[in-house]
């Protein structure tokens, strides 16, 4: 069966590659432009920061960018030039807020050699013409003479070899004017373009050659002047153009700076520096900023007498990340008395000094606004302060991923940045839960969070119920409880609310809005039970009224609005009562169901509901609006009411006040009940969620006017019945409100809160639903709360206590950073019991003996594999295997702990990968791939850890064993790798009871092999021989960054073209080089560079799916190897001294202990009985770490899905025009330099889908939806059941259909 995947971005790419500062958006406008990877952003330079406009993807790796502005033109044009040598020309349309395409060339030739250190885009002063350097010996030129850009890149022949640098230079004038305008005037009326190249002659020497361009001859001559750069310029690396000069160039080496032009020739001596990032500050000021690769900033100055430059002067300024990117913003001035004192008024630092705010764009770190200012700040801040720093997950070099909940949702760890901006950072999905107080309340049924009065900012009391009773906690500083003598404690609650009279709903007087707040004429608590309805003070301290149901009936279900509360009585009696400014409830309306009412809202929806009153806060409520005035709530009344019923699991609307049926009834589910709804108006839009006893979430868009449900969709978020509450405040504009059209209307509220054993928030962006899993355990309700000491509060009850907290904001990703004190993150492995990780640094200091370190952690030990680098060898020919006991972590705080070395093993090359198989360490060392056993000295095979738990627990037996002296013994090995750089567990483990062993262990493991250029092989592993055996290989050139298995003879690698690959072994052939052919199954250009997958999701999968990895972790488990470890992890039991095997028994448990500990479970409640799977739907396999930051998902497909999503990928590619007229097809076509695989048409993402291009149907107008819902039908050469991803042939697609389809692939990542 083929296998099919969606491959899409979880959390995009964060480094910064590129930066360029220009008069983009409109003419006079200050936009700074930032390139990550394949991603645009732009932001308006602000004085007090940077304000985000939008951002875009881009189909193309984006090598270079620079603005340009054509003569006569009043903004700025932006030149992007990607990495399959695609230059794009783009400009900003105001009216419309999207990129127009200008121009698009490709500029690939079909021969040629291409630069190795990738293209390069420049353009001229002048704006005459744009070149750039492809190839070797070749330079292609634009001509952009009178703002209109060729279609085609004309070829100039270059003589120079070895370019390391190219630019560029200004032409000033001889007469003397060092404008920039003047240059740029005087380039235009006739003087040629001046280009510098920085190149190597053949014996390693460096010069610098300048040649003017003629433009029209497509031909260079020699320029007016040429420099061969002496010994202390040998490192030099970098040309920095100087405005205002005739041809003058700064010359960036590794010990110094060198300006160079017709008439000077002066140098600055400095320190070893490699210049990573440089920038004017300022056109005429002679003086440029620039970053090296320490992340320290320097700045260079000019010193010049007239037009000549007579010296330069270079100082060190502070300490910044490391810089891909420097783009000074504004000149900052002095600040002001009235400034100072504003800050020291507010505690603040004081504003920096007169100077420059820059941003510094890394790709090694996070990225900065800072302050260069003219005089020093401090001493420890020198000259440099941040302002502001923007977090970066990249470059990822590793990462581990973990389910401390144990509840199927993981965090993952990534080692990110690079030199001294390394760091940890913890990445998790959903909306975490601090907890404030925990109070011990069992059997809690529902919570509701009730104010002092309607119209306060805070809530005064939380009120939960349970089956017999009802208790009251005060809500302020301290949480207490009370006991509100209105109310009636000794019975259960149904419903607590607050409520005014139907008389505070009246409309406003006042034309044109709602008129002042004033204060309700009731205001009110109201209270259900089973056995009346009451009607408190706003205390709760007072009963002003009650009302009862008909003798022989009983409240079973209640629901309130502002000034109305609706009930159901047994026997299927609904009755509508207002609440009365005299204090009563009268009953308005009395409606029959046909069966039992299950659930019942009447929850007022925004949309069209008018003007409305706004009742303000009680006297003494302390809270205000922010404008200072009192705080307000509007009243409204409630139109529509949702009613759930029993016996035909159907949900009506029905008109209220009469209790009329509004539209017909909806079937839910053909098996379960509805046991909660909610009605609420989110982003302008009215829905309707349901609540099923299946955990099931089904909702719905409420026509309210006709009283239809429409866009029906279901979301599976738990296995156990589920409630429904409100989080987040009302009254918020509506997108798309118009400004001028008045006081705009409620957008609504922000969340909905699904409690169950998966609680989730459902909040809306741009018109669609976003699910974030709240990470915390089984709850059975929850409400959410504002008071003074938890402002923005949440309240969980769970089956034994009741959490009181604060919550994250409720986004889609959340990063936490754990700095490592200047040191890089290498390698990182987790160990699931405790929620600890170990981590290997490159520190700043070099260890005694060199060594570059590989880690992991295990459940019992720690290994490294480490490689002894020495600069003569191209391969490292030492390294060491070195086992450390791992410690007790159990009730460790955090911070580091002593780790005790238990066994050293030197060996002959460097240990690039670690993998766990049959209870022995297999390790890549340089081009072979050996397996080790843990044996004792004393020739005793030693205990493994007790498996009765996940704890980290060991017996008494296995901790005295565990404290033997150990030793590594090698096993065997094969050779004939290049190198053998990743390994992982081929999923194909035997599962087959009759090829185990007589004690049960797994006589057989396969491993993957990733090599550096030969692709990837398959070993088998016997324990019974001793021996590894090569059953399969791919014999194509492929070099691989990073090694998955996602199933029995299936692979997925990364390799370094930035291209993701699936191969597949064919066990079914009939000889054995047919069953050794490992086959190209799906080829995918993802664009960035994957260092490492890991099995798991950033989601919290529903029940329908296992979590990732289950299948192959649960017969892992049973066979004795752990499959889900690190690449440069074992699980390994120790083995005899003389080499044999251990106890095969023991080493089972062993490594089925550290498996069911990787998978977040109980090994001893482990039945060892097959995993049910909900067969035919999507499901997440792996998530990706890349070297822009961003972490990806793989989501397996079936055949049904990867049809019909890959005619709606055709159909947006064909919709949605490419930003600059990149095409879809070209981006995500294979690109190798080492393999020439040539995709077949129409679709060159053979097996694999773009999320990213599926998921952008979520940000489009309606009416756009519906465009690409004819484009999709109107596609030819796709099967007929590839309209719909269930495969049923049903008619055309609609666009409810797409919509439904994109959200689900979303809530999987």
């Amino acid at each position: 069966m083929p296998a099919f995947s969606y491959v899409v971005t979880s959390s995009k790419p964060t480094s910064v590659s590129n930066a360029v500062v220009g008069s983009f958006t409109a003419p006079g406008a200050r936009d700074l432009i930032v390139a990550k990877t394949s991603r645009l952003e732009l932001f308006s330079i602000e004085a007090d920061g940077l304000s985000p406009l939008f951002e875009v993807q881009v189909y193309g790796r984006i090598s270079s960018m620079e603005t340009f502005r054509p003569a006569g033109q009043e903004r700025d044009l932006l030149c992007l030039l990607t990495e399959k040598m695609q230059l794009s020309v783009i400009s900003y349309d105001a009216s419309t807020n999207e990129l127009v395409t200008v121009a698009m060339c490709d500029a690939q030739d079909r021969i040629g050699r291409p630069v190795e250190s990738g293209p390069v885009l420049i353009t001229d002063p002048g704006s005459r013409l744009v070149a750039m350097h492809l190839y070797d010996n070749l330079l292609k030129v634009v001509d952009t003479r009178g703002g209109r850009f060729a279609d085609l890149a004309l070829n100039v022949r270059l003589e120079e070899m070895g370019v390391v640098d190219i630019a560029f230079l200004h032409n000033a004038p001889q007469s003397g004017s060092s404008s920039a305008a003047a240059a740029g005037a005087a380039a235009a009326s006739g003087g040629a373009p001046v280009l510098a190249l920085l190149h190597e002659d053949a014996d390693g020497g460096k010069h610098v050659s300048t040649y003017t361009v003629d433009i029209d001859e497509a031909s260079l001559s020699p320029g007016p002047w040429r420099v061969a750069l002496g010994p202390a310029d040998i490192d030099a690396h970098a040309l920095i153009p100087v405005p205002g000069t005739r041809a003058g160039v700064i010359v960036a080496g590794g010990s110094g700076f060198r300006y160079k032009d017709a008439s000077s020739d002066v140098r600055a001596e400095t320190s070893e520096l490699t210049v990573t990032a440089f920038a004017p500050l300022g056109p005429e000021s002679g003086a440029f900023l620039v970053g090296d690769a320490g992340g320290r900033a320097h700045r260079v100055q000019l010193k010049q007498e007239g037009a000549a430059v007579t010296g330069i002067e270079v100082s060190m300024l502070g300490s910044t990340s490391i810089a891909s990117a420097l783009c000074p913003l504004f000149r900052m001035e002095d600040p002001t008395p009235e400034m100072l004192a504003e800050a020291e008024e507010a505690g603040e630092e004081p504003p920096a000094g007169a100077g420059w705010q820059v941003f510094v764009g890394s790709g090694f770190g996070d990225s900065q606004l800072v302050s260069v200012t003219d005089a020093e700040l401090s001493a420890e801040e020198g000259f440099v302060r941040e302002e502001a720093a923007y977090d970066s997950l990249g470059p990822i070099t590793d990462m581990a991923v973990m389910d401390l909940g144990r509840q199927g949702q993981c965090q993952v760890v990534t080692c990110s940045g690079a030199f001294k901006d390394g760091s940890l950072r913890v990445v998790r999905n959903g909306v975490g839960v601090e907890e404030r107080a925990v109070v011990g309340l069992q059997g809690v049924r529902g919570l509701w969070a009730l104010r002092s009065g309607f119209g306060a900012a805070d809530d005064a009391l939380l009120v939960s119920g349970y089956a017999a009773s009802t208790r009251v906690l005060a809500l302020g500083e301290a949480v207490e409880e009370v006991e509100p003598a209105g109310l009636q404690l000794g019975a259960a609650s149904l419903l607590c609310a607050n409520v005014v009279s139907v008389d505070d709903a009246r409309p406003a007087a006042a034309a044109g809005g709602s008129a002042a707040a004033s204060p309700a004429a009731l205001d009110a608590l109201v209270q259900a039970t089973a056995t009346e309805v009451r009607l408190t003070s706003a205390d709760g301290a007072t009963l002003l009224s009650s009302w009862s149901p008909p003798a022989g009936t009983t409240v079973t279900t209640a629901s309130a609005a502002h000034c109305q509360v609706a009930v159901a009585l047994s026997g299927g009696r609904l009755v509508l009562l207002d609440v009365c400014a005299d204090g009563t409830l009268r009953q308005a309306a009395e409606a029959i169901m046909p069966q039992e009412v299950s659930s019942l809202c009447i929850t007022p929806l925004l949309s069209g509901a008018g003007a409305a009153r706004a009742v303000s806060a009680p006297a003494g409520d302390a809270q205000g609006a922010e404008d200072g005035s009192a705080h307000s709530r509007p009243v409204r009344v409630a139109g529509l009411a949702a009613v759930g019923l029993w016996e035909s699991n159907t949900v009506q609307l029905l008109r209220l006040p009469s209790l009329e049926p509004a539209g017909a009834p909806v079937t839910l589910s053909e098996e379960y009940q509805s046991r909660a709804a909610q009605l609420v108006t989110m982003d302008g839009v009215d829905r309707l969620f349901v609540g099923m006893g299946d955990g099931t979430l089904v909702h719905f868009v409420v026509d309210a006017a006709t009283g239809a449900l429409t866009s029906r969709s279901v979301v599976q978020v738990g296995s156990r019945p589920i409630t429904l509450d409100l989080h987040g405040g009302e009254g918020t504009p509506s997108p798309s409100h118009d400004s001028d059209a008045g006081p705009p209307a409620p957008a609504g509220h922000t969340h909905v809160l699904v409690a169950g054993d998966r609680p989730t928030a459902v909040s809306s962006k741009g018109g669609s639903l976003l699910f974030s899993n709240i990470n915390a355990g089984a709850v059975e309700c929850m409400t959410g709360f504002s008071s003074a000491g938890m402002p923005g509060g949440l309240a969980l009850a769970a089956p034994d206590t009741l959490t009181l907290g604060t919550v994250d904001s409720i986004q889609k990703l959340h990063i936490e950073t754990v700095p490592l004190g200047g040191e890089q993150p290498r390698r990182i492995a987790a160990l699931p019991e405790s929620g600890a990780v170990a981590v290997a640094t490159l520190s700043s200091y070099e260890t005694g003996g060199g060594d570059v370190v590989e880690t992991a952690f295990l459940r019992q030990f720690l290994v490294l594999g480490t490689a002894i680098v020495d600069p003569d060898e191209d391969d490292p020919s030492r390294g060491r295997l070195l086992v450390f006991r791992v410690p007790a972590l159990s009730g460790a705080a955090g911070g580091s702990v002593p780790l005790e070395p238990v066994a050293v093993q030197s060996t002959r090359g460097g240990v690039f990968a670690l993998e766990p198989a049959c209870g022995r360490i297999v390790a890549g060392i340089n081009s072979r791939v050996a397996v080790f056993a843990l044996a004792g000295r004393s020739g005793a095979a030693a205990a493994p850890a007790d498996a009765s738990g996940a704890t980290g627990a060991t017996s008494s037996a296995g901790a005295a064993a565990a404290s033997a002296p150990l030793s590594l013994v090698a096993e065997c090995s094969f050779g004939g790798h290049t190198l053998a750089l990743h390994l992982a567990l081929a999923g194909g483990l035997s599962t087959d009871p009759r090829d185990r062993a007589p004690d049960g262990s797994q006589p057989y493991a396969d491993l993957a092999v990733g090599d550096l250029i030969k692709s990837v092989s398959v070993l088998r592993y016997s324990k019974e021989d001793k021996a590894l055996v090569e059953i399969a290989r791919d014999p194509s050139t492929n070099w691989l960054t990073a090694l998955a298995c996602p199933g029995n003879d299936r692979f997925l690698a990364c390799d370094s073209s930035f291209n993701l690959f699936s191969l597949e072994r064919n066990t079914g052939g009939v000889t054995d080089e047919e069953r050794g052919h490992l086959s190209m199954t799906g080829t995918f250009h993802l664009g960035d560079q994957v260092n490492r997958f890991r099995s798991g999701s950033l989601v919290m999968l529903p029940p329908n799916l296992a979590a990732p990895g289950e299948v192959q972790r649960s017969s892992d488990a049973e066979s004795g190897t752990s499959s889900s470890s690190s690449s440069s992890s074992a699980a390994v039991a120790p083995a005899a001294a003389d080499g044999g095997a251990a106890s095969s028994s023991s080493a089972g448990v062993a490594a089925a202990a550290a498996a069911a500990a990787a998978a977040g479970s109980d090994p001893s409640a482990d039945k060892g009985g097959p995993v049910v799977l909900q067969a035919d739907v999507p499901r997440p396999q792996f998530l990706f770490g890349t070297v822009s930051g961003a972490i990806g998902a793989v989501i397996s497909l079936p055949t049904a899905h990867f049809h019909f999503l890959r005619r709606l990928q055709q159909a947006l590619a064909e919709t949605i025009p490419g930003v600059g007229g990149l095409p879809h097809s070209g981006w995500r076509a294979w690109a190798s330099a080492q393999l020439a695989y040539e995709p077949m048409d129409p679709d060159p993402a053979l097996g694999f889908i773009d999320g990213d291009l599926i998921e952008r149907l979520l940000d489009l107008p309606p009416a756009t939806v519906e465009v690409v819902a004819a484009a999709m039908n109107a596609l030819q050469g796709f099967p007929p059941s590839s309209l719909h991803c269930d495969g049923r042939l049903g008619g055309p697609a609609t666009a409810a259909e797409l919509v439904a389809a994109a959200e689900e692939m979303a809530r999987l990542h």
